[in-house]
Formats: C-alpha cells, structure tokens, sequence
C-alpha cells in the first residue's frame, strides 16, 4: 500500500531530525525549513497530512494554514508550538489547524494523535487534494501598492524608497490593508485575523492605536495619505490611482 506524503515545516533542523525516524515509519516524509518552500512544493505534490510550527524564518505559519484552508484543502494540519497559553492554541486552531501541540512535542503522542485525525477524517486523496495547488496564488514575498512595498520574507517596509520600521502588529496590520486596497477593514475583522478572537472596547482602543502610530511612520510628510478613517466603519489602505497589486 502507498505511503500517505507528509509535509513537515519545521526550522529547526535538530527537531526536525528527532521528529524524522517516526513520521518515516509511516508517510513519505518531505522536511522544509521555510515557509515560502513549501508553498512552492505545494503547487507540485499531493500532501495528504502537513506538520508545521508557527515561527517560520521567511513567513507567517498561522498565514499559511489560512491560505490553504481558503483555497479548499482539507488535509489534516497539525501546529508544533513554543507558544504554550490557550489563547495561542485558540487562534491556531481557528486559523485552519486540525490539532495543536506544544514543544518539545512527545513522540508518541504525535504519532497517536496523527493515527486519530487520519481515522476521523477518513483520508482520501479525492478530500485531501481539494484543487491543483499550481493554481493557486500563494501570498508572493513581496507585496506593492502604489508607493508602498512590503518584503514578507524579511519583514521591510519602503515607501517611495525610503525604510519605514515597523513593529511586528504594525506589519501585519498594514499587510492586511493592502492585501485588501480600497476594501474597508472593520476593527472586528481586523481583531479576528490578527488576534484570533472577538473585540471588545479595550481591544477597540488598541487598534485605534496601532493604526495611529503606522498612519504616522507611514504617511507623515507624504501629501498623498494611503491609511483612512472610515469614522464607524473601520480602516482603509487608498490606493487613489487604482493600481494593480504587483507580485514578485
């Protein structure tokens, strides 16, 4: 009987290497450390189970667990973690993942828990496969509109050629507006995608600061203002000429 292909994202080489010799007892076991390679890989294979962990060198693991599960795949994703608290487990779970485990994870639970989701799910290549995954546009590494690009691999920011730092929540929020340019962004769905879990006026007040200071690095002594206000609404990246996005 064929081997079920397994897809295994795991940057650290020496986890990878202990998690190998049992996974290889039963699926053909393929290993990448970045995320952006195992997009690639996708649009080529048929993986019937992924394993991957959350802090990925070149992108977001919680991300692309979303994107699969957009595009209609099934398969049955599991989360390796150093994440330990239940808030981390919510938001991976909502994201997509079937199962989520902490590191250092227990070779025998893994395997136990991969035999369980494998029989609940009742796999099959017809469920699993879902599409050609070639036709599929992955989120490319850099993301333009406009003046404005962003480098997910190693998380830049330029406009107009010129640096802008941002913290971490202040990328992902202006990663968010231009994925979706000219789209108003309401601060529960804003709350959804970046946090995991629903809003409530604290919550309410943290976006609205957020959006103040990445307004600020990014359009101050710009005449051309891409962030607006939709007072009651939400938020918008204005993409006034209407250009397309770019990806490369």
């Amino acid at each position: 009987m064929e081997r079920k292909k397994l897809l295994l994202i795991e940057e650290s080489s020496e986890t990878a290497k202990k998690l190998m010799p049992s996974l290889n007892t039963e699926f053909e076991v393929t290993w990448v450390s970045r995320g952006l390679d195992a997009m690639l890989l996708f649009g080529h294979q048929n993986y019937q189970v992924l394993i991957l962990e959350t802090n990925l060198p070149d992108t977001d693991g919680l991300q692309l667990v979303r994107t699969i599960r957009k595009y209609g795949f099934t398969l049955p994703i599991i989360i390796l973690s150093d994440r330990e608290t239940a808030q981390d487990r919510i938001v991976g779970l909502q994201a997509g993942a079937d199962d989520y485990l902490n590191k250092p994870v227990s070779l025998q639970e893994l395997m136990l828990r991969l035999e369980i989701l494998l029989r609940r799910t009742g796999l099959s290549e017809e469920s699993t496969q879902g599409g050609l995954l070639k036709e599929i546009n992955f989120p490319s590494s850099e993301l333009r509109v406009g003046e404005v690009i962003i480098h997910r691999t190693n998380r830049t920011v330029k406009r107009a050629g010129s640096s802008i730092e941002l913290r971490k929540k202040e990328f992902e929020l202006l990663e968010l507006l231009m994925e979706h340019p000219n789209e108003v962004m309401s601060k529960q769905r804003i709350m959804d995608t970046l946090w995991g879990h629903g809003l409530d006026a604290n919550e309410s007040r943290v976006i609205d600061n957020h959006l103040c200071r990445l307004r600020a690095k990014l359009d101050e002594g710009y005449e051309k203002k891409y962030i607006s206000t939709r007072r009651g609404a939400g938020y918008t990246f204005v993409n006034q000429e209407d250009e397309k996005r770019i990806f490369r």
